[in-house]
């Protein structure tokens, strides 16, 4: 993630906090510009922390925190 790690840190920690969000929320809690915030969203999907819910990933309405990260962030 190389530069990205401190927002990636924040969003992460942010997830706990309200695990169902919009690119909308990941700008208000990282203070990322709209297309900053949506390349870390697309990144945290790559990654399978994130997942898209709402099947548009072009209009993306909302995400969630995937069952997987869950698991691995409970063990």
């Amino acid at each position: 993630m190389g530069k990205r790690i401190s927002t990636a840190k924040v969003l992460l920690e942010h997830l706990f906090i309200l695990p169902a969000l919009q690119v909308k929320d990941v700008e208000i809690a990282t203070g990322l510009s709209h297309k900053a915030a949506n390349d870390l969203v697309e990144k945290f999907i790559e990654l399978k922390i994130l997942r898209e819910i709402t099947g548009n990933i072009t209009n993306r309405n909302s995400i969630e925190a995937s069952e997987a990260d869950s698991t691995r962030i409970n063990s």
